[in-house]
């Protein structure tokens, strides 16, 4: 399984990684906010569901 996850997509989990800890500190808010399109947030919702069935597939 270890081998199978790297091929899920590194740049979404760079991403979600990434505004997870920029969510955390006030002074970057406004800067995560004005990235957080919908069009974009979408995508990153999209995509973070298809790793998650992936995930869930996985554990069966």
């Amino acid at each position: 399984m270890l081998g199978e996850l790297e091929r899920v997509d590194g740049d979404l989990l760079d991403t979600l990684t990434k505004y997870y800890i920029e969510s955390r500190y006030s002074e970057d808010r406004d800067a995560l906010a004005k990235k957080c399109t919908r069009p974009f947030t979408e995508n990153i919702l999209r995509k973070t569901g298809d790793v998650f069935q992936w995930l869930k597939s996985r554990l069966k």
